[in-house]
């Protein structure tokens, strides 16, 4: 039982950085129904929902207007730091 969840468990890491991969290369903003057909691998909808609600409430993604929107950027992120310009 042990080796099954472990299994499952490292499926959905794959799984998650496919979607992010994906997300980041898109030229365009895309619906989830796009993006869920534009993944390389088919995924079961209820496991792309729940990377979808990860990936939205970890501040990696927006949805705006019915669109996905790539906003992780830690580089950026740093070179605000850089410059002093983070309030902490």
């Amino acid at each position: 039982m042990k080796e099954k969840a472990i299994s499952l468990q490292y499926s959905t890491v794959d799984d998650i950085l496919i979607v992010e991969k994906t997300i980041r290369e898109s030229k365009d903003d895309l619906s989830k129904l796009e993006l869920l057909n534009a993944l390389p691998i088919k995924m079961n909808a209820r496991l792309f929902n729940i990377i979808i609600a990860y990936l939205k409430n970890s501040g990696k993604i927006i949805i705006e207007r019915g669109k996905i929107v790539w906003t992780w950027d830690p580089e950026g992120i740093k070179h605000i730091k850089n410059a002093g310009l983070l309030i902490k």
